[in-house]
């Protein structure tokens, strides 16, 4: 997910961590959603800031929850978007929500991307009626996707009733591909 996003920053100079209107500049809410912020157009983080409330031991704090539906990281809960919401903030974990229709990228922890040529990709996959993500790919070393040398495999998935379908296109080598349906 961050080398993709890495790759689009590059591209297109849009930052890594961006704050909500720059995603949602029709919505209002995103203005004000001060210390709120996107990891690319999928993970909204917010932070837990200010003081302890001693009765909960959690954090309290009103966000804002742009278009669309969000999936709490930790519970799974579904928040629907264009409103502000009252969240108590857990001291252990971020408040950390993804858009329904993300598909996250990831692959096993690996001390340098060289390490392993062509790893296993993990998806988790956040059904909706359509979604999907790009996956970037290249040798992690040198300058030759500048030469065209890369592979970007796109991968799609949609909901209909109990039914996802995914489609993955741009697959260069042979590899395991995990899903997880969130």
């Amino acid at each position: 997910y961050f080398y993709t996003l890495s790759k689009i920053c590059h591209d297109e100079g849009l930052p890594l961590v961006r704050p909500l209107y720059l995603e949602y500049p029709e919505e209002e809410g995103a203005y004000r959603a001060h210390y709120q912020y996107l990891l690319g157009k999928d993970i909204l983080v917010i932070p837990a800031d200010g003081p302890v409330d001693k009765d909960t031991g959690t954090y309290p704090k009103s966000a804002y929850f742009p278009t669309g539906e969000w999936v709490n990281l930790w519970t799974g809960e579904i928040l629907r978007g264009i409103e502000n919401r009252m969240l108590h903030i857990s001291k252990e974990k971020m408040a950390i929500y993804i858009r329904k229709g993300a598909v996250i990228p990831f692959y096993e922890a690996m001390p340098r991307t060289t390490e392993k040529k062509y790893p296993d990709i993990y998806l988790d996959i956040y059904p909706d009626t359509e979604g999907g993500t790009e996956i970037f790919e290249d040798d992690g070393e040198s300058q030759d996707y500048k030469k065209g040398r890369f592979a970007l495999i796109k991968i799609r998935a949609g909901k209909t009733g109990s039914i996802i379908t995914v489609k993955i296109a741009g697959i260069t080598k042979k590899r395991n591909i995990y899903f997880n349906v969130m």
